[in-house]
Formats: structure tokens, sequence, C-alpha cells
């Protein structure tokens, strides 16, 4: 009797407590917006609608293109502002690949561009169109940059990590891991992500090469271990 007594006590103030978690995630930090495949996003205080709504079609777009990679466990957590750093670039975004996060910086609502438009007999992208309003595109070029990071982390090994820079051409100067996130964004993103311009503005963007490289890595075709 007395642990029926406690079982119904616990379930009642299990019952009472439920309506006050969604609030109580938000004034501790995030929110949880929705799941795509096993990836989980969330949202700080704050983060505006369509940085949310930019978020989710991301995930969807890449869930779509890339089952397999979406199929891991990974959160990414919508916050901001996104600031520029001392060198005068702008972060967007951060992630942490050992523990399968990421964290998206949202640009304020009038922040606007540098948008790009592509063109299609060369894949450039050449056209500055600073009216666009920036969250859509910024939000989901960071989603999928990041994204890319801990793709790399969870799917290339050191070795065939090589073999993709050996591919792609070494660029002296240049973050690897960068190269490879932005490469992944630029491969793999939605047509809002590719809005932004390759990065940096002095390599040529990624190609079916390195397309294929990536693809059978996730498809566990290329090299294992680590």
């Amino acid at each position: 009797m007395r642990r029926l007594y406690l079982f119904v006590s616990v379930l009642v103030v299990m019952l009472l407590i439920a309506p006050l978690v969604p609030p109580l995630l938000c004034i501790f930090g995030q929110t949880p917006l929705a799941r795509v495949g096993n990836v989980r996003l969330f949202a700080a205080r704050g983060v505006p609608p369509e940085a949310q709504k930019a978020a989710l079609s991301e995930l969807r777009h890449l869930a779509a293109t890339l089952p397999t990679a979406c199929a891991e466990k990974w959160r990414i957590r919508l916050a901001g502002p996104c600031y520029e750093a001392k060198d005068g670039s702008l972060v967007t975004g951060y992630s942490f690949p050992a523990r399968g996060k990421a964290v998206v910086l949202t640009p304020c609502g009038g922040m606007l561009g540098p948008i790009f438009e592509l063109d299609p007999s060369s894949g450039r992208t050449l056209t500055l169109k600073p009216a666009e309003p920036a969250v859509p595109c910024y939000v989901a070029a960071t989603i999928t940059h990041e994204i890319g990071h801990l793709v790399r982390f969870y799917f290339l090994s050191e070795t065939e990590f090589d073999r993709y820079l050996e591919v792609r051409g070494r660029h002296p100067g240049i973050d690897p891991e960068e190269l490879f996130a932005e490469d992944f964004r630029w491969l793999f993103g939605s047509e809002t992500a590719r809005q932004i311009a390759f990065q940096p503005s002095g390599i040529t963007p990624p190609g079916e090469k390195e397309r294929a490289v990536i693809v059978r890595a996730i498809r566990g075709e290329g090299s294992t271990g680590s």
C-alpha cells in the first residue's frame, strides 16, 4: 500500500511539473525545437523565428541528401548573436566534434549580406545582392559548415582525411579542417546555404572528385580507423 501511495504521489508530481519543462529549459539556455533523423535542434532564448525555420529546413535538406550522416546523435544549438573576430572575420558558429555538438550564432535581424548569386556558366559566386536579409542564408550555411566538422571527425579517419587533402590539393596557410568543413558546405548545402560565397575567396570551390571521397567515407567505403 505504501509503495502504491509513493507511485501515485510521484506520478502526480510529474504531471504537475511537465507543463513547466519547456519554460525551464528556455530559462536554462535552450528549448528543443525538432529532431531530424537523430540530429536534435535546440534554440536559445531570443533566436528569431526565421533563424529557427532556416535551421530546420537545412537539416531536412541534409537528412535527405546524406541520411547516414544525420543518423548520428548530434546536437545543434542556435544561439547568438554572431560577432566579429579580432582579424575582422565574422564568427557564425563553432563545433565540438568529440561531443557531437555544434553551436550556430544567428545574425541580427537587420543584418544584410554579403550574399551572392551563382553564375550557372562558371559555378562561381559573382553577383552581390546587399539588400537581401542575411539571417536564413547565414544560418543555413553555418549549420552545414559545422556539420561538416562533425562529418570529418565521425566518418573520415586520418588516412582518409589525408587522401581527401591530396585530392583537394594542399593549401599552405589554410586550416585543413576549416577547408574541409567549407568544402562540405559547398558540396552538400542547400541553395540557401550556398548563397554565402565560398571561403576563403582565393580558393577554387571543390568539385565532384571531392564529393566522391566524402560520400565514400560516409558510406563506409573508405579507409577505417583514425
